[in-house]
């Protein structure tokens, strides 16, 4: 094993420099300099997936190239090893010179990093793990190239069948690793182990197979055994159909629709702020040049009442004004809380400054011209000068739900605060003073629409009690809030500072939340007469009322048909027709996550309710199902025929139709070659000349009568010492 190993690194070592000149450049183009980007894990991770997976399967490519040529492999052969010796050697020479020109340059990389600090970048040597994660992952190409080489095929597009299974891998990996954080990595890390493991053994067998054993003596028998690499053709062909159907059902309402973006109507909950009543109303929104951006227009409504059966398209006696729904925000928790991350910059303010979240709960501020700077540190107690992560930390990001949560106080100009677990902060217009606005645990938070020419209520989610919050200036009015004016947008963009009000905020209601609204994430919320309004973000049609003494009331109604949105189309449509060439397998994918969402989420919209809504496209995927499948069996059967399986194993494909659909066929053709038949004599079918018995009947081969005109040496059949007969 040493001389293999010895063998392999001095004829492929001479690639080392150039792997190393290849990474080095990567990491060079992804440090950052003193005006650019801060390097986030995505930009490493993003550059090295286009690297990274060349150098590996290249790697794999010229360490088996040669030995696989008739020549070097009758010399390796006679040289008292095995195959699977060769290719373990050949995996452990690729390795080491792979991760010594993938490991140098990164933590070179990571020592520049600690050596810069955070005074122009923040930056931290911890951020190179997610990359170096994601070069362990991409090494399965390595034997995955090997295999392909190794394996014969009658065309290219089964040969290199073994780059898929590795490719559908990395494509989640990565996109999972630019912002999975040290958690995320260390998952990726496990997930990257057991996929270089699964792929080195699968090519290993399939190594030892394709190079060693006779091209024709029991191909298709010892694969039986071999269920590693079998299952690893399978596994691949499923990622074809997958990744088939994704592409068509993506492409497909492009090929029959203009490439005109036309709005559709959409169905959303509202409250008349008059009465306070529940509204469904049909809306639509479109571009207006005259503003900038897009308006909603009410095309019909109708009023919300248990039971009813509700047609949001009626035009008569709608409301004057009503008030929407707002979304409950859930502050953004931790990913970790070792030596981590930052997010990318976000601006606080009209000035050239940015800001970004380090994970161990502080807040960095940069400005950005002329030259960046490392500015000041945010903490939730103060802020504090650069060069320190002093104070005490934030419990969550701050800052990822500011814009998205506090959308009113945006488009008004208003500088949203700040929310984290803990409580609401509110930064000063130069961002230098920092003061806790709300002190109290946050499990979710929303700010409500109020009356004409007030300012909007803050609404807070914390323990099992829903708080109602008053925001007032100093001198104990909320009539500061200006709307925005949606007909000049770019007083809008002048960033007010709520900190410089002053704000205080006055709580006015407490009710304690009933067992069925324990967690409300997944909600939304709307202000009524008597209480509040909480509609499920994934179900429309079901509201709960919730009374100022904490009683609970369920609203279910029925939309007539026809009129719900967005329109039901319920026609013969292309896209259920490509819904029949998903594989069996992931049908039950999807239906169990579904059913697992109807246990957990009650009130959510299932498959069920979708196929009762639509029955012409319904029965069209199921119809189509059922004729891909029968297709399916029919090719699968073809190609079975053609490699001479026996009937066991035929029957066993036969069953699998219904879980891989038209991946059964092609795992056929991937799996088995095709062999040499003729006709039994005894049962009349084609059967494999390389067999003693027929796959058929079991008869046992007999050679041909002999017809008296051969010519036999019968002095030499004795001497023959390899026991083949003349």
């Amino acid at each position: 094993m040493r001389t293999l190993i010895w063998k392999e690194l001095r004829e492929h070592v001479r690639w080392l420099p150039l792997g190393l000149i290849v990474i080095a450049a990567v990491c060079y183009l992804a440090a950052p300099g003193r005006n650019s980007d801060p390097l986030l894990a995505s930009r490493l991770v993003t550059q090295l997936a286009i690297v990274a997976p060349l150098l590996a399967f290249a790697l794999g490519i010229v360490q088996a190239y040669r030995d696989l040529q008739p020549a070097g492999a009758a010399y390796l052969n006679h040289r008292s090893v095995t195959a699977d010796q060769i290719f373990t050697a050949k995996v452990v020479v690729g390795f080491a010179l792979y991760a010594t020109a993938v490991s140098i340059p990164l933590l070179l990389l990571a020592s520049w990093i600690e050596l810069q600090g955070m005074q122009w970048l923040p930056m931290r040597p911890a951020q190179v793990l997610p990359a170096m994660v994601y070069a362990l992952a991409t090494f399965a190409l390595h034997p995955a190239a090997m295999l392909m080489l190794a394996r014969e095929a009658s065309w290219w597009g089964t040969r290199i069948l073994p780059l898929v299974p590795v490719t559908m891998a990395l494509l989640p990996l990565a996109f999972f690793l630019r912002s999975g954080g040290m958690i995320g990595a260390g998952l990726c890390l496990i997930i990257a182990v057991l996929l270089a493991v699964w792929v080195y053994f699968a090519a290993r067998y399939g190594w030892h197979g394709f190079w060693t054993n006779p091209p024709a003596l029991r191909i298709n028998r010892p694969l039986r055994r071999r269920w590693l690499l079998p299952a690893y053709f399978v596994s691949g062909c499923v990622c074809v159909v997958f990744a088939a159907f994704i592409v068509l059902l993506v492409n497909a309402e492009s090929w029959y629709r203009s490439f005109t973006d036309k709005p559709q109507p959409s169905n959303i909950l509202a409250v008349d702020s008059s009465t306070g009543t529940l509204w469904l109303m049909t809306t639509i929104q479109e571009y207006n040049p005259d503003v900038f951006g897009m308006e909603s227009q009410v095309l019909g409504g109708d009023e919300v009442a248990v039971g009813k059966m509700v047609n949001p398209l009626r035009s008569e006696n709608l409301p004057d004004s009503t008030q929407s729904f707002a979304y409950l925000y859930a502050p953004s928790g931790m990913h970790s809380n070792s030596d981590g991350f930052y997010t990318n910059f976000v601006s606080l303010s009209a000035d050239q400054s940015g800001v970004a979240y380090d994970e161990r709960g502080y807040i960095v501020r940069y400005t950005t011209y002329p030259q960046r700077r490392w500015q000041s540190t945010i903490a939730a107690d103060g802020v504090y000068p650069p060069g320190v992560l002093a104070g005490r930390p934030f419990i969550g990001n701050p800052i990822s739900t500011m814009w998205s949560g506090f959308l009113l106080l945006q488009e008004a100009g208003y500088v949203p605060p700040l929310v984290d677990a803990n409580g609401l902060y509110l930064l000063d217009r130069s961002q230098s003073n920092i003061r806790q606005l709300i002190d109290r645990k946050v499990d979710a938070v929303a700010l409500v629409e109020s009356g004409e020419g007030h300012a909007p209520r803050l609404v807070i989610c914390s323990d099992n009690q829903l708080l109602e919050y008053q925001l007032l200036d100093d001198l104990g009015s909320d009539t500061w809030f200006q709307k925005a004016d949606p007909k000049n947008r770019l007083l809008n963009t002048r960033l007010q500072s709520l900190y410089d009000l002053p704000l205080s905020a006055k709580l006015i209601t407490t009710i304690d939340l009933p067992m069925q609204l324990m967690t409300l994430s997944h909600f939304r919320i709307a202000r009524s007469l008597s209480g509040w309004y909480l509609a499920p973000v994934n179900n429309n049609r079901a509201v709960f009322h919730l009374t100022s003494q904490g009683h609970l009331e369920t609203i279910e109604f029925q939309i007539e048909p026809g009129t719900s949105s967005p329109p039901k189309n319920d026609r013969l449509k292309v896209e259920a027709v490509i819904a029949g060439v998903m594989p069996g397998v992931m049908v039950l994918v999807i239906a169990a996550i579904d059913i697992r969402i109807s246990a957990t989420q009650p009130g959510a919209h299932s498959l069920a309710e979708s196929a009762t809504e639509h029955p012409v496209m319904a029965a069209t995927a199921g119809v189509s199902f059922v004729l891909i499948t029968l297709l399916s069996l029919w090719l699968m059967r073809r190609a079975a025929q053609r490699r001479g399986l026996p009937r066991s194993q035929v029957r066993n494909w036969s069953w699998s139709v219904l879980l891989l659909g038209l991946a059964a066929p092609l795992s056929v053709v991937a799996i088995y070659r095709r062999v040499v038949r003729e006709p039994c004599p005894q049962c009349q079918q084609p059967r494999r000349v390389d067999e003693d018995r027929c796959e058929h009947c079991g008869a046992q081969w007999e050679p041909p009568q002999a017809e008296g005109i051969e010519i036999i040496d019968a002095h030499r059949l004795p001497q023959q010492a390899d026991g083949i007969p003349a």
